[in-house]
């Protein structure tokens, strides 16, 4: 065997190929593994082009017959139940189109390791088929470098492709099987030359060089690739999308592909253009279809401007218990089942209402995919995702609000009514008869739950927020109202249209539009205008700055009844809403986006029905603890407007949470002092010499607007003398400004002239300004940026110019 080394070398680039491929697919949970599929395809490559080479078949015959195989095999991995007498039949071929658009769907915007789906396992098999027709191919007609170096690509593309860090000893391996294989290839052709991709003839002298080129260029995207993966490879979204709603398709106004929804919101991105595209269908039993709302999933950390999931603890489907003890809504609840199908809708989170309790998928290899998470019981398909025709059934705990969870929502931890419902008692509304509330359940890690940026939002932004909830008590009553303020208050507009250049990534900017950045040329502010992503977001944040823990979650409002009990929902349905932690019952549903047409039911709809009015309509009867009233009428928030001037308000506290707005009074650190004289010492340092010469000049411009000419020429002098080139002084204003540049004769020759009269005419006045003008410019040009930066801080004409100005004053007294 001519190519002996060059053998192992390329079994070992496809053994590295297959290495690294395994990063990048999860296990096959039904079915055969995907490891034997891709095992067996790259030996029938191998073996079939062996036996046609060695029956010397002609090129062409080798191709057709690898293909043919390759496509019974196919047929074999993914529809073998369509086949006729082991051939592919027209079923065949619509199931192998169909996987292959799951499987180019899941490449585009997945994120790996993905799951083995028949279409990537078919196109993998076909890679690995390719590889193992390139190696034997590739050594039989003396061409080692296409049979040794195609697998080294393709893992090399495998690499770049999983965007996880690779350890010390992944790359050294890499690195090792790369050298290996070129000395393996150098080693087989130091009689017939190495570097060559052609066959070698009798004609045709042998190059003993290495491939220095090929060398150098393999090394170089390799360590690119690896460096672009460690420094990058985090950024990635967790699902692969930058935004939330990634269409599938267009035709003229409506949708025609699937559409993806990715887990992230904040202010500035949103769900615009929605359309009537349908995206699945319901059938629901156990409670009114027109109110079921769907989850998907929730979005628990705020991080550079956006929302995002951040702790994923998932559990399969076999597990007893889906959600976190501490996580489980403990009020009443409704037993739901739903049977959804799923048309235009791809992505990894299945839709599903309230928190999932159980779950059966029609198709076995999905069922085994699925996860939950345990937060929330989202339904969770990892490196998949959700396609046209897939069908799955999901019992669901939905909360209901009855008479004794009002009635426990009513109380405060001590028993006592709290705020809002005692205002309606007062007024001769009528509750149910009052129970004692469950038994409070701390949160778990309630710090991460009230995480937001206080730097980056300000002391501000927290005063806002108290200002809102400054009237209630309860976590349940801030809740109501945060929403009705942005629900029902009247200052927020719903619009999907907002013009690109007044959108903001600033909460607080879009909140108050305080710097004017909203308003457009007419003068109209766009602040407060949006959808739902922007009123979740404020929401949520403004929740955790009043101290209730928060968290966003995206899914579907109740979609259209197509009947009794089935209901079509559709893009425009796509909705984020907030969840906020009541400790008596646990995370509870609000709505803040003031748009009733396609909104989610929350507590307070369910409370307006059970009750007969909104709690929140008493909102404005109860007194704002967060405002004092100042003599002469003068209202505020405490701590915020002076009673004894007429400035405007000063915030205060530090903006990091319930609690750090401090009342009456500016609150500083004991390291603020320490810190502000550093700073006038550094500010003094940097701008004192400067600012005594900008009084110089100022004050020489004066006298020279005076009729004083020789200010201007002084004006120059000084300036040279700071850029190290001082005028000679025993020498005539003509004689220093030829010896150093002829653009500063002019001004020298008007200086002259003024010297021989008692009152210069204002024509040489004029004269001599523009002279100091231009030769002022020609400064800027004749020296450079940094001499002139040096020559500000010079101090030498700035002292002198202080002791003259001190030796004129005690002259004057």
């Amino acid at each position: 065997m001519v190519y002996r080394y060059s053998w192992l070398a390329g079994i070992a680039a496809i053994g590295l190929a297959f290495w690294e491929l395994a990063s990048l697919l999860r296990d096959s949970q039904t079915g055969t593994p995907w490891q034997i599929a891709i095992l067996i395809a790259t030996l029938l490559g191998a073996g079939i082009t062996w036996t046609a080479v060695a029956q010397r078949a002609h090129a062409a015959l080798v191709v057709i017959v690898n293909l043919a195989a390759f496509v019974v095999t196919v047929g074999i991995l993914v529809a073998p139940e369509t086949l006729w007498a082991m051939l592919p039949t027209a079923e065949t071929w619509d199931v192998v189109v169909f996987e292959l658009g799951r499987a180019i769907d899941v490449i585009r915007y997945g994120v790996e390791p993905v799951r083995p789906l028949p279409g990537i396992v078919m196109m993998l098999a076909g890679l690995f088929w390719t590889l193992g027709f390139l190696l034997v191919a590739g050594l039989l007609n003396a061409r080692p470098f296409v049979a040794v170096l195609t697998p080294l690509i393709v893992a090399l593309q495998f690499v770049i492709i999983d965007r996880r860090s690779e350890g010390l000893f992944h790359l050294a391996a890499f690195v090792g099987i790369v050298a290996v294989s070129l000395l393996a290839i150098r080693m087989d052709e130091r009689d017939a030359g190495s570097g060559r991709l052609q066959r070698m003839t009798g004609t045709a002298r042998p190059s003993r060089r290495p491939s220095p080129a090929i060398v150098s260029m393999l090394v170089a995207t390799l360590s690119l690739s690896m460096a672009a993966v460690a420094l990058a490879g985090d950024r990635v979204p967790s699902e692969g999308l930058v935004t939330w709603r990634q269409p599938g398709g267009f035709t003229d106004s409506e949708y025609s592909g699937s559409v993806s929804y990715n887990p992230f919101t904040n202010i500035r991105a949103g769900l615009i253009s929605q359309t009537s595209n349908p995206l699945f269908r319901a059938e629901i039993d156990g409670a009114d279809p027109a109110t079921v709302r769907f989850r998907t999933v929730t979005l628990d950390r705020y991080d550079a401007g956006r929302w995002r999931t951040d702790r994923f603890q998932a559990v399969d489907t076999g597990e007893d218990s889906w959600v976190d003890a501490a996580q489980v809504y403990r009020g009443e609840t409704i037993d739901v089942r739903a049977d959804i199908r799923i048309d235009n809708l791809a992505q990894p989170w299945l839709p599903a209402p309230a928190t999932p309790t159980a779950i059966l998928a029609s198709n076995r290899d999905d069922q085994a995919s699925i996860r939950i998470r345990t937060l929330d019981g989202g339904i969770y398909l990892p490196g998949d995702r959700s396609y046209e025709g897939m069908t799955y059934a999901v019992r669901s705990d939905v909360p209901r609000f009855d008479g004794p969870t009002i009635a426990a929502l009513a109380l405060t931890e001590t028993g006592t009514l709290s705020p809002l419902f005692e205002s309606a008692v007062d007024d001769g509304r009528v509750l149910p008869d009052l129970q004692t509330p469950p038994e409070s359940v701390e949160l778990p890690d309630e710090e991460f739950w009230l995480d937001y940026p206080a730097d980056e939002l300000g002391a501000r932004f927290t005063v806002l927020a108290e200002d809102v909830v400054g009237h209630v008590d309860t976590n349940f009553e801030k809740a109501l109202a945060l929403e009705n303020w942005f629900r029902d208050s009247g200052e927020f507009v719903y619009e999907d249209d907002v013009p690109g250049a007044h959108t903001t990534s600033d909460v607080f900017t879009w909140l108050t539009d305080d710097d004017g950045s909203l308003t457009d040329a007419t003068g109209y502010s766009w602040a407060r205008h949006g959808y739902c992503e922007q009123f979740s977001t404020a929401m949520a944040l403004m929740a955790r700055a009043v101290g209730v823990p928060s968290r966003v979650v995206l899914g579907f409002t109740p979609g259209t009844l197509i009947n009794d009990t089935t209901v079509q929902v559709m893009d425009k349905n796509a909705h984020a809403w907030v969840e906020l932690w009541i400790p008596s019952y646990g995370w509870m549903a609000f709505d803040p986006t003031p748009r009733r047409l396609f909104s989610a039911p929350t507590a307070n709809d369910s409370l307006e029905a059970e009750l007969g009015f909104s709690p929140v309509d008493y909102i404005d009867d109860i007194p704002n603890p967060a405002f004092v009233e100042f003599e002469g009428g003068q209202a505020g928030p405490e701590g915020i407007f002076d009673p004894d001037t007429d400035r405007d308000p000063t915030f205060v506290g530090s903006g990091g949470g319930a609690g750090d707005a401090t009342s009456g009074g500016l609150d500083l650190p004991d390291w603020f002092p320490i810190a502000a004289a550093l700073s006038a010492v550094v500010l003094a340092a940097v701008a004192g010499i400067p600012m005594v010469k900008w009084f110089r000049r100022r004050r020489l411009k004066r006298r020279l607007a005076d009729g004083d000419i020789s200010a201007a020429w002084r004006d120059i002098v000084d300036r040279l003398t700071d850029l190290r080139e001082p005028v000679d002084p025993a020498a005539t204003p003509r004689e220093a400004a030829r010896a150093i540049d002829a653009a500063f004769v002019p001004l020298a020759e008007a200086y002259d002239a003024s010297l021989f009269s008692d009152a210069p005419s204002r024509t040489l006045v004029r004269d001599a300004a523009d002279a100091r003008l231009r030769a002022e410019r020609h400064l800027s040009t004749r020296y450079s940026g940094a001499e002139r930066v040096r020559a500000l801080y010079r101090p030498s004409k700035a002292i002198a110019w202080w002791k003259g100005l001190r030796r004129e004053f005690r002259l004057r007294r």
